[in-house]
């Protein structure tokens, strides 16, 4: 006997094999089983380097200025993003990377992909 997905088949069924799989089963002249595949899973590409574009060495206290990112491969799966910053009260920033200086100091602003790659700039704001 020969099982393939919980159903039995004799030794009097035409079984058609290809590779480990069976592919059909037949009895008398009609197919009983047809093997479909399903459909793959897509291919996952991680993110390997994130770059920061935009980013100024300093920055007037109340001014923003945005930020973007740069994620390779271009192909990459998931680009999403997450920024922080190293010093709220000195300059925030948003899901979208506007990067927006609150009072004199310095801040770390921080990007990093989902499968956690960052890259850092160091921003000084001034009066």
């Amino acid at each position: 006997m020969i099982y393939k997905d919980g159903i039995g088949f004799t030794d009097e069924d035409e079984v058609m094999i290809s590779g480990n799989w069976v592919d059909e089963i037949w009895k008398n002249g009609d197919m009983l089983y047809k093997y479909t595949p399903e459909e793959t899973e897509p291919e996952i590409i991680l993110p390997e380097s994130i770059k920061i574009l935009g980013g100024v060495a300093s920055i007037k206290n109340g001014n923003s200025v945005q930020l973007t990112a740069e994620i390779l491969p271009e192909n990459a799966t998931d680009k999403t993003v997450t920024w922080s910053t190293s010093n709220l009260a000195t300059m925030s920033i948003s899901d979208q990377g506007l990067a927006t200086a609150k009072a004199t100091g310095m801040a770390v602003i921080t990007a990093q992909t989902v499968n956690g790659i960052s890259n850092t700039i160091l921003i000084r704001v001034t009066v």
